[in-house]
């Protein structure tokens, strides 16, 4: 077996390169999560609120961005899982009613509404700064 490595033949050295990309490009397709998903964030879809759906991607990206912040213990996942899911099919149904109504946010009250909630952004009414 060691012999057909160490061989010199130049028909047996293409085969042996052709056989290791043919092993690569099947271990990068089935090991990369997500590989075949592509770019562009189409997965599978969780849930529709009007025309805007929840993808599998985005549900993955609120849990890394929970799991992140340590603010939820790793086993305790599965059990708080189907609430995060549900938070996002909730504020995504509150925005889409909003919108449907004519609702708009000025940004004045975007800004009063951000100093009443962090107030420690706007020490003497103003602001910090992003570096801050």
């Amino acid at each position: 077996m060691f012999d057909l490595f160490r061989s010199r033949d130049k028909a047996v050295r293409i085969m042996l390169g052709g056989l290791l990309v043919i092993v690569a490009v099947s271990m990068l397709t089935y090991l990369v999560p997500s590989y075949d998903a592509g770019a562009n964030g189409t997965g599978t879809v969780v849930a529709s609120v009007g025309s805007d759906d929840i993808t599998a991607t985005d549900v993955q990206k609120m849990v890394q961005n929970t799991m992140r912040g340590k603010q939820l213990p790793q086993d305790m996942l599965p059990i708080y899982l189907p609430q995060l899911v549900d938070e996002m099919i909730t504020n995504r149904a509150m925005a889409y009613e909003a919108e449907r109504l004519g609702f708009q946010v000025s940004n004045a009250d975007f800004v009063t509404t951000i100093q009443q909630l962090i107030p420690n952004l706007f020490p003497d009414g103003r602001f910090v700064g992003k570096d801050a």
